[in-house]
This record gives structure tokens, C-alpha cells and sequence, in this order.
């Protein structure tokens, strides 16, 4: 590889790798196998067929031609209409830029942010993409552990800011744990923030799958004009992983630079699929609120029939996709014991170790499938 960008270097490694033992089972579950795939966190349903309707008609009726870099307007003013009011921070469309998924949303923000030698913190546990997405910008991401799958409080990460800190970038409600940030954290992070220059990137892809009124952001603190980028996404709460529709609400300052990132990298998505999109957005939270049903009957079977295993505690969590297994006190890494549970069981979990060392040792099993499955996979 001496011939290509050392860039290539920064992309790869431990967090890269955990998905090995899931694409392996993908491969044995395509081939004919029997699989019970639990590594993944999607949905088995189909997207909502009101949405498939209606790409299907805006295909049909020539919705497949450039758009906006930024994306169509009356989708940005229906993201910038729903982040206002479920955050209480008054937003313009302008300040809303769509992408194909939020992973390209938080790539294409970094690299926008940081330079060579800059800081990320990384607050553990952190979604398996985080480091590599900052390394790709030459920047360093900056692992801050909590204790074991809770996320470490404002105070511990404004402890390991330095001068070379531009950012802090946390998933709330968290991928792996289900840990949902308070909203005290999130007012403390964004004030020292803005005081000093410093964003704060808050992921919000699983927040349509927490209660409402358990719900929190970093758009909701009284500095978030200055310093906070949110990111979302249709894929978890509308049942549309594959579409590839993201967006990220952000600072005046950023808006013309996103504009000039967009025109050089996707030029635009597919008409169709923001129409798909404002469909999505328009059903409310409806889906989302069946979606939530679903977990929560799938977390009680799970921790009813996980709740005695000898010395491999379960953590149930508090909200979204997953529950997380402790295997700490036996002889295996969490990546030793997803491969040997794929080969000698036929389930397929996730190892942890890609979400921060304070998870490693900890596996991460996927609420998606059905109950049958499930259950057979317990």
C-alpha cells in the first residue's frame, strides 16, 4: 500500500474489524443458512408503504433529475419546522443540510472542523465509525471513558479539553448502551463550548425511539446557536436504513462551507427519496411510537431469559436497539466469543470492543428480530 494516501491507514483497525463476524454471517445467511442475526440494529419490517408509494409516484412522474446541493426546501423547512419544536432552538431551513445518511452528515462535519494535529473527545461508549471518521481529517479522536456502558459526565470530558480541542461528538440515546445524555450534561458540555470556540456534536439517530418525555438534546441548551450540530436520520424510527436520508442542523458559520462540501462530494440526492422522505416526516410519530412498543416487549423477553446466566451479567438498557452482555469474567474476548457463538450456535452478536475500551469484554445483542427468532437465539 506504500503507492496509496496514508490516509488509508486511519481508516481501518479494531472498530473496522468488529463487523467482521456479522458480514460473515450475513454471508452463511445468504447462502442458505439458518442464521439468527442479532448484530445488527435494523428493523425486519419493510419501510412504511406510504413512503414507498411515494417514491414509486415521484419516480413515475420524473423525480429523478440533479436538485438542490443542500437539499430540496420544503424537505429542509419540515426538518428545521420538527427540530424546533422538539428542542425549543428556532431554526431556518438554511441551517438544515441533507445528506445520504447521517455517517455522511458527521464525516462531512469534521472534516470541516478539524485540521492536522486537532482534538475530538469521544465519549465512551462511542459508535464504532467515531474514530476513524475523525482520523480520515488528520485530527486525533480522544477517548473519554465512562463506567462501563454509562457515558462520563460533562465535568470528566471538560477535564480532558486541551487547546487543541474542537469538538465533542456523543450519540444520545447511545449505540451501544441505550444511555440517554441528561439534559444538565448536555447544558454544562454546550456552555463551555461556546465560551471557548469548541462544537458540540450531538447524534441523534435513536432519539425517535426514547419516550418523549424522556428525551434530552444538546439543541435544547441556552448556547446551542453557537456551538451545537445536530445530526438525524430517518433510518431507526421510519424503518429506513437503506434509503440513505440524513440531515444536519448546524451554526450560521457553517452553512456556506456545507454548501461548498456538497456541491464537491454528493451533488445533491435523489429527488425521489426526499419526497419518500417528507412522507416519513408527515406520519408523525406513529411509527416510531410501534417501533418503541416492539423494543420494549423484546427487552422484557430478553431479560427474562438472560437474567441467570452464570458470571455474564446482562445490562438491558435504558432505551433503543440493543442490551449489552458483560463476559468480562470468562476466558474469552468479546470477539473470541462472537465468533465461536456464530460457529458453534449459529447467532450472530456484535463484539463491543469497537465502541471504546471501557466496553471491551462486553457483547451487543440486536432487539430487531422477531420473538420466535429471539427467543431461539436466548
Amino acid at each position: 500500500m506504500s503507492n496509496l494516501s496514508s490516509r488509508c491507514k486511519h481508516i481501518g483497525g479494531p472498530e473496522a474489524a468488529a463487523w467482521d463476524t456479522h458480514y460473515e454471517a450475513l454471508d452463511r445467511q445468504q447462502a442458505g443458512e439458518e442464521i439468527f442475526l442479532l448484530s445488527v440494529g435494523q428493523e425486519t419490517e419493510p419501510t412504511p408503504a406510504a413512503v414507498v408509494s411515494t417514491a414509486v409516484k415521484s419516480l413515475r412522474r420524473g423525480r429523478h433529475h440533479y436538485t438542490p446541493v443542500q437539499g430540496d426546501w420544503p424537505l429542509r423547512e419540515r426538518i428545521a419546522e420538527i427540530h424546533t419544536r422538539e428542542t425549543g432552538q428556532a431554526v431556518s431551513p438554511e441551517r438544515v443540510t441533507v445528506f445520504a445518511g447521517a455517517q455522511n452528515a458527521l464525516f462531512s462535519i469534521i472534516q470541516l472542523l478539524c485540521e492536522a494535529g486537532d482534538e475530538v473527545l469521544l465519549p465512551e461508549p462511542y459508535y464504532a465509525t467515531y474514530p476513524a471518521t475523525v482520523a480520515a481529517s488528520g485530527a486525533h479522536g480522544v477517548a473519554v471513558a465512562g463506567a462501563g456502558p454509562g457515558l462520563p459526565g460533562a465535568d470528566a470530558l471538560i477535564k480532558h479539553a486541551t487547546p487543541r480541542t474542537r469538538a465533542i461528538m456523543l450519540n444520545s440515546p447511545n449505540n451501544p448502551s441505550g444511555a440517554i445524555y441528561p439534559q444538565q450534561e448536555f447544558d454544562a458540555l454546550v456552555e463551555h463550548c461556546a465560551e471557548r470556540g469548541r462544537f458540540v456534536l450531538h447524534d441523534t439517530v435513536y432519539q425517535n425511539l426514547v419516550e418523549p418525555g424522556q428525551r434530552s438534546a444538546a439543541a435544547a441548551a441556552p448556547d446551542a446557536d453557537r456551538s451545537v450540530i445536530t445530526i438525524g436520520s430517518l433510518s431507526k424510527a421510519s424503518r429506513m436504513t437503506g434509503w440513505r436520508l440524513g440531515w444536519a442542523v448546524t451554526p450560521q458559520v457553517l452553512v456556506r462551507p456545507l454548501y461548498h462540501w456538497t456541491l464537491c462530494m454528493s451533488y445533491g440526492l435523489p429527488p425521489f427519496i426526499m419526497d419518500a422522505a417528507q412522507t416519513a416526516l408527515d406520519a408523525g410519530d406513529h411509527p416510531a411510537a410501534k417501533i418503541r412498543a416492539r423494543l420494549a416487549s423484546r427487552r422484557a423477553l430478553v431479560a427474562k431469559l438472560l437474567k441467570d446466566l452464570p458470571d455474564v451479567p446482562l445490562h438491558p438498557g435504558e432505551q433503543g436497539m440493543f442490551c449489552l452482555l458483560d463476559l468480562r469474567r470468562l476466558p474469552l474476548t468479546g470477539t473470541e466469543f462472537a465468533k465461536r457463538l456464530l460457529d458453534e450456535q449459529r447467532v450472530s452478536v456484535l463484539p463491543c470492543e469497537a465502541f471504546g475500551a471501557s466496553l471491551a469484554g462486553f457483547i451487543r445483542i440486536s432487539l430487531c428480530v422477531d420473538d420466535k427468532p429471539l427467543k431461539t437465539a436466548c
